[in-house]
């Protein structure tokens, strides 16, 4: 027996599954919560974060807190273009005519 074992007690390691985590909002529709807001020169604003439930694509009008609407111009995930990102994604979601200022963190993105 090994003194952290004598300090804190045998535990030992049982085979158990990991608890899977549902999305907040699990009824399909597209929620992302914003983590970041990024500006990039001659592109526009790119939010960052995780899509928490549904589905977006490039093209789509989404709506920020529920009130303005922005079309989604891009969609990056660890350097690479996509078309769609989808629940669990942790991407970058580019947003048409929209200032840094007028975005913050925690802002809720939806369709």
């Amino acid at each position: 027996m090994g003194l952290l074992d004598k300090l804190f007690g045998s535990r030992e390691m049982k085979d158990e599954t990991v608890p899977v985590i549902a999305p907040n909002n699990s009824n399909g529709k597209f929620h992302f919560i914003v983590e970041d807001v990024f500006t990039i020169t001659g592109r526009g604003t790119v939010v960052t974060g995780i899509v928490d439930s549904g589905e977006v694509r490039v093209g789509d009008m989404i709506l920020i807190n529920g009130s303005r609407s922005v079309e989604v111009t891009g969609i990056e995930m660890f350097r690479k273009t996509l078309d769609y990102a989808q629940t669990g994604d942790n991407c970058g979601i580019l947003l048409k005519d929209i200032s840094r200022d007028e975005i913050n963190k925690g802002d809720n993105l939806t369709k």
